[in-house]
């Protein structure tokens, strides 16, 4: 993961490390970050994705969480997917199933499987809007309960 503290002028590459139990994945697996949220200057979250080069590969999404500007990380596991945090305690992992987490990401809980692939944006705790893909199909969506139910908006261009 590359980093800037400059608005993008300067970058330095930010090294992941692989937690205690997985410290046989070096050399091991294809991994790629993604999802970064910064809470505030030195408090970040990270994702990260690997896929071993065993046979058959196995799939495993980390969460990685900062305090000191990434001198030292903590690790978790997290059900894959994209991630969006409200704050440091509230957040969600979004694919076809979607997962929230109110401890900052020690614990998931599954609140809906979707049919669909989406873009998601969180509004507040209850409220979040997708637009929805199934196919060659579109739909913008909603859930006004955190992600538990979805509605379809008939949405509507009006001169």
């Amino acid at each position: 993961m590359d980093w800037s503290s400059d608005a993008g002028l300067t970058w330095t590459q930010v090294k992941l490390p692989f937690g205690s139990s997985y410290a046989n994945l070096e050399g091991n697996a294809g991994c790629g970050a993604h999802s970064p949220i910064l809470l505030s200057k030195a408090s970040w979250i990270v994702a990260a994705d690997c896929r071993t080069f065993d046979n058959p590969p196995q799939d495993l999404h980390f969460l990685y969480r900062t305090q000191d500007e990434g001198t030292s990380w903590s690790i978790g596991e997290y059900p894959g997917g994209s991630l969006f945090f409200l704050d440091s305690q509230k957040g969600w992992a979004f694919g076809k199933d979607i997962y929230q987490t109110t401890d900052g990401g020690g614990t998931w809980t599954q609140i809906s499987t979707v049919l669909w692939d989406g873009q998601f944006s969180v509004v507040d705790i209850q409220n979040i809007w997708a637009v929805a893909q199934a196919g060659s199909q579109y739909a913008l969506v909603r859930s006004s309960n955190g992600g538990g139910t979805w509605s379809i908006i008939d949405a509507q261009i009006v001169p």
